[in-house]
């Protein structure tokens, strides 16, 4: 009977994964607003420079945009003494740092509306011990904006009759049959169904005594 329980608790651990939703990513919603990649020079050690990263909102609804750097390369970020990143908002540091250790990471911004650009100020600083060697030093900052789908809004419940706005004639039930939640339980249910038949036909036959 081993094996019907674990088939059954995979069966189980599948319903509670669908049941489970989960924010999605949208494609789309937010244009750049400037170049996405940035070379980065400096004067000398004590030095830097700064730009901003920006991206305009075009889903046509709030959303909440994050910024990720996405790559960081070049002799101004390595040796004893590399370059510092940082990354801010008019309200807040979101990091400052070594810039290599920045790549992958993911900064939430505050939500835009719909046409509103979304900014982060970024710099490079070149720390005053570095040495000569970093006077000629460049590098490249590359980063997206990404952002989650806005969830749709709640349906309001039908008028019922007599109400302002109730149809002549009575509305016929949605079953929902063909969406994706309904599609998950009978899958689910079938794999139910099957783990038991399976479990059923495993059971060994009592021998009956012939009198």
């Amino acid at each position: 009977m081993r094996p019907c329980r674990i088939a059954l608790s995979a069966v189980i651990a599948l319903a509670l994964s669908c049941a489970v939703a989960s924010p999605v990513l949208a494609a789309g919603v937010l244009e750049p607003v400037g170049p996405t990649s940035v070379e980065v020079r400096v004067a000398g050690p004590g030095h830097g420079v700064a730009w901003d990263m920006s991206a305009r909102n075009v889903a046509s609804a709030m959303i909440t945009p994050t910024l990720r750097v996405t790559e960081v390369t070049g002799t101004i970020f390595e040796g004893p003494n590399p370059a510092t990143l940082e990354l801010r908002t008019d309200d807040d540091v979101l990091y400052t740092g070594n810039a290599e250790s920045l790549v992958g990471e993911v900064f939430e911004v505050w939500d835009v509306a719909d046409d509103e650009v979304v900014s982060v100020s970024a710099s490079v600083h070149l720390p005053a011990e570095a040495g000569d060697e970093y006077r000629t030093a460049t590098g490249v900052v590359n980063w997206e904006y990404t952002a989650f789908a806005p969830e749709p809004p709640a349906a309001l419940p039908p008028a019922q009759p007599g109400q302002p706005g109730a149809p002549e004639q009575p509305r016929l039930p949605m079953t929902g049959a063909s969406s994706p939640a309904a599609i998950a339980a009978w899958g689910i249910a079938i794999g139910l169904a099957g783990v038991l038949l399976s479990c059923a036909a495993r059971r060994p036959l009592k021998k009956r005594n012939d009198s």
